[in-house]
């Protein structure tokens, strides 16, 4: 695949997510979702889930490699930030018991679908970066024939 394909599927992935990430960063922002104690540390995984899917998708369109811990580190931030939502309600004194928590996992599972392009981006770019070139190179690919 040619680096303006790759980089015509990034461009789209994001303009088609933008609306879920600007409105997932409204959210957060507010405390509307989460409470103050674990406003920061959610902020802070979805920083570094956002910023290394930006980082692995730069690297994928000039046809680079990174090392198997961007892909490891963007997947745990992504799934700790999903996880901190309902958790928060378990944190909160003021929470209402199971239904919340219930609830505030089903949010954080919803909360995908508007980003569902760039997850899907997400998903490939994983697969990209987890292989590693070096045993590409030594063990070369077996043909489907």
């Amino acid at each position: 695949m040619s680096a303006f394909r790759r980089l015509s599927l990034v461009i789209a992935a994001y303009l088609l997510s933008s609306l879920g990430v600007v409105a997932m960063i409204i959210l957060v922002g507010s405390g509307e979702i989460a409470g103050s104690r674990v406003r920061i540390p959610l902020l802070a995984c979805l920083t570094t889930a956002w910023g290394v899917h930006l980082v692995m998708s730069f690297a994928w369109v000039f046809g680079r490699r990174l090392h198997r811990a961007w892909p490891t580190i963007g997947t745990y931030a992504a799934v700790l930030a999903i996880i901190i939502v309902p958790a928060s309600a378990l944190i909160d004194p003021g929470s209402h018991g199971l239904f919340t928590i219930a609830t505030l996992g089903a949010l954080a599972i919803g909360a995908l679908i508007p980003v569902a392009p760039c997850v899907f981006l997400g998903v490939h770019l994983v697969r990209y970066h987890s292989q590693s070139p070096v045993l590409a190179s030594i063990h070369p690919r077996v043909s489907d024939a």
